[in-house]
């Protein structure tokens, strides 16, 4: 057995072409069936991270908007002796909502992707996408992972996602 394996190393023997190109085809083969497969899976892991995002974000809105009401001037977010702008406490539900006063009054980990006024920092500006600012009883939450959107607009909806932006929060 050993005598056969020396011969064979010593030997000036190699692959043919056609070996080659067999193996050659066999792997183009499984890499033709495997990058689609990759593509489709990291895709749906984007679309769900979006949607997850959007759901992790629903408790601090709702926070905002019970701490947010009228004549509530102990846990008012925008009551300026908490750090505010609002002096007259007149507000209420989810006027003045933004996604770094969510951040800093709510949930340290208030994921970036997730905008919930046209005005934040970082709001996507694709095309068609403007958003809705929010109002005492409305608002729409957006968060973008890869080239999809997911969003919620105002308590009562549910989450959708699209890749395409003009869709979003209509």
């Amino acid at each position: 057995m050993n005598a056969r394996l020396k011969a064979r190393l010593g030997s000036d023997q190699g692959f043919t072409l056609i070996e080659l190109l067999v193996v050659i085809i066999i792997l183009g083969i499984l890499l033709a069936i495997a990058v689609p497969s990759y593509l489709s899976f990291k895709d749906r892991a984007n679309k769900s991270a979006a949607q997850a995002n959007v759901r992790a974000v629903l408790p601090d809105i709702e926070s905002y908007n019970a701490d947010n009401t009228v004549g509530n001037t102990s846990n008012d977010p925008d009551d300026t002796s908490h750090g505010g702008t609002d002096s007259t406490h007149s507000d209420s539900g989810y006027t003045g909502m933004t996604a770094s006063e969510l951040k800093s009054n709510y949930d340290q980990a208030f994921p970036s992707s997730v905008f919930v006024n046209p005005s934040d920092t970082g709001f996507p500006t694709a095309t068609g996408l403007t958003g809705v600012t929010p109002s005492a009883t409305n608002y729409c939450v957006i968060s973008t992972n890869g080239s999809w959107y997911a969003w919620k607009l105002g308590p009562g909806g549910t989450i959708n996602v699209s890749t395409d932006p003009t869709k979003v929060c209509t």
